[in-house]
């Protein structure tokens, strides 16, 4: 009796501690996939933004090319769906893009380090269901300002991926305890 009653402790106190060992290196490894998404997700966008800043100097032109959703699916591997785009004139009030994007006007702090030609990532929240990065990119000529590029993309796929990823994370959990209990209750007590 008394080598069962040992065995059980051992096989929950195993258990207990492979739990808290899962639960540690689970939320490390979402730590790890958020950062990770929010930053790609930054350096799409200024591969967009870049992209078209240089068509813009190169061919002055004033306006969002036709080939922008080819540049989105290339950086962000999906489809114009979650995305917002605007072309700004910083002599005017004139402005192409989306409808989507009139949804968030250009701050006064991305305006003001546009000016400065720097450009400005922000998370803009409030007018969708989810949460908007925007990066405004300044295009410079002659040491001027001559268009100020506004893309961004919902943060809706996201927050999706890392909700399946916590489904999974959590769904594994109980079947890695029950392995690991019983892989212990069924173990042989040595003599």
């Amino acid at each position: 009796m008394r080598v069962r009653s040992v065995r059980t402790n051992l096989t929950l106190w195993y258990t207990g501690l492979l739990a808290i060992t899962f639960l540690i290196l689970g939320g490390a490894a979402y730590l790890l996939v958020f950062y990770t998404l929010y930053d790609e997700t930054d350096t799409a966008l200024r591969s967009v933004a870049e992209s078209l800043g240089r068509q813009a100097a190169s061919e002055a032109r004033t306006h969002i090319p036709p080939e922008l959703e080819d540049l989105f699916r290339q950086s962000f591997g999906l489809p114009m769906g979650g995305t917002y785009y605007e072309w700004l004139d910083p002599g005017s009030d004139a402005d192409h893009g989306s409808d989507r994007m009139r949804k968030f006007p250009l701050t006064q702090v991305a305006k003001n380090n546009a000016a400065r030609s720097i450009a400005t990532f922000e998370t803009l929240t409030g007018q969708e269901t989810h949460p908007v990065r925007v990066l405004t990119w300044p295009v410079m000529g002659a040491g001027k300002l001559t268009a100020i590029i506004r893309v961004g993309i919902s943060r809706e796929n996201l927050y999706k991926t890392l909700h399946r990823f916590l489904i999974s994370m959590i769904s594994l959990l109980p079947l890695v305890l029950i392995l690991a209990g019983g892989g212990g209750g069924f173990s042989r007590a040595e003599p």
